[in-house]
């Protein structure tokens, strides 16, 4: 009989029992170690029927697989019942040996429990990723050109796809790539921290290529930089959609040279065909030509960001209760970004009524009123007209002006500019 018939009958006659009795003996040994006492040896055949014995009762059965990885889904990685469900079809642990030394490694790099619990519901198959092979690497790298700790945490969390692309073909040309061009690794790092699986996912040579088309185009340097820091996505798009975005930014009027140059590009890049015609058929009911969207965008672009139902409710609003020209708020459009309940509405009535009162100048600048501070607010139209009536009832949005008695014809005599 041969070592492997040993292991056969003991499998099948006596492991339930030998089990017991182990973990028994490693209590009895892991207590006189600590007294200072070494366990008996063992020989040699001994010692290679309990590793082998050990090693291979480390894998969960085939049946007990999916108990077991909602358990482990819960209890070490803190997910809720709800989310345990959805990545529980995603994912099923063999065992926990794999998965605990890839939380240890991660715990080790700053990840805490709410980080872990975050990245496992994001995506429960970086559970079955080699700790050692495939993530620890990634890990090191990263520390390696000086990403804090808790950056790194929040990176891994947010975007555990990273620790699963190659760190030789992507992960490591991608940063030589932004090194080049940034000149700085604290400039990378904050690409880093940004960073989705959608950047290194795309190839990056368009990346060099599209620097090219920026400037060729007359962007500078300084601006191609800022660009690639703050939104890097257009660097890596195909050069032709690049170029069509450039050449609808000069056709909205955006001088390249300016800052706002930045802020257009994001927002064109974002923007689909279907969402910005739906923005322009809002503004046209409002009267707005297409030379007012072109200028409202050259003053604030994201204007083309709101929504539908934001413009209709803020523009009503202006024109029909502060009697505002629509077109005028075209070269004002920062207007229409404040809370229309928590700002715009209590600013602007207030004002108006101190304006109907002949208190104040019969014409006040809009964008002033809404972009002065709380404070600076209060006090110069509240605390100042402490006396007027109901004017503090106005301004905490219990009454409307017409609540006060004002007909429509005194109202309409003073505008907010």
């Amino acid at each position: 009989m041969g070592l492997n018939f040993v292991h056969s009958h003991f499998e099948k006659n006596f492991k339930p029992m030998f089990n017991l009795l182990f973990k028994k003996q490693l209590t009895i040994v892991a207590a006189s170690n600590v007294r200072g006492f070494r366990s008996p040896p063992r020989s040699p055949l001994i010692a290679s029927l309990i590793i082998r014995l050990f090693s291979s009762n480390s894998e969960i059965p085939c049946d007990q697989r999916k108990s077991f990885t909602v358990s482990y889904l819960i209890n070490s990685c803190g997910l809720s019942q709800e989310a345990t469900n959805v990545a529980s079809k995603k994912v099923t642990l063999k065992s926990p040996e794999n998965a605990d030394l890839l939380l240890t490694i991660l715990k080790n790099h700053g990840l805490s429990d709410a980080h872990i619990t975050k990245m496992v519901t994001i995506s429960p198959n970086i559970l079955l990723a080699h700790p050692e092979k495939t993530v620890l690497p990634k890990l090191q790298f990263l520390n390696s050109i000086g990403m804090p700790a808790p950056d790194l945490a929040q990176l891994i969390a947010r975007t555990p796809g990273i620790l699963r692309c190659s760190l030789r073909n992507r992960i490591i040309p991608f940063y030589e790539c932004l090194k080049n061009l940034l000149k700085s690794d604290k400039k990378v790092i904050t690409v880093f921290k940004r960073a989705t699986a959608y950047f290194l996912l795309n190839p990056l040579q368009r990346m060099p290529h599209n620097v090219a088309v920026l400037k060729k185009y007359g962007v500078d340097e300084s601006k191609i930089s800022f660009l690639a820091v703050h939104n890097p996505q257009p660097l890596l798009a195909r050069s032709d959609k690049l170029v069509k975005l450039l050449d609808k930014v000069t056709e909205l009027g955006i001088d390249i040279s300016k800052s706002i140059f930045i802020q257009a590009v994001k927002v064109l890049y974002s923007t689909t065909k279907s969402s910005w015609e739906a923005k322009r058929k809002t503004y046209h009911k409002w009267g707005w030509s297409e030379s007012d969207i072109s200028m409202a965008f050259s003053f604030h672009p994201v204007c083309m960001n709101l929504s539908e139902k934001k413009i209709m409710s803020e523009m009503d609003f202006f024109v029909n209760e502060m009697n505002c020209e629509a077109k005028a708020i075209a070269r004002q459009p920062t207007v229409l970004f404040y809370s229309l309940k928590k700002r715009s509405m209590p600013r602007c009535r207030v004002v108006k009524l101190l304006m109907v009162k002949g208190l104040i100048k019969p014409s006040c600048s809009l964008a002033s009123v809404l972009r002065m501070t709380d404070k600076t607010f209060l006090e110069k139209f509240v605390v100042k007209y402490h006396n007027v009536p109901r004017l503090l009832d106005v301004y905490r949005g219990n009454l409307n002006l017409r609540d006060l008695g004002f007909d429509s014809r005194e109202l309409a005599r003073v505008k907010l500019l």
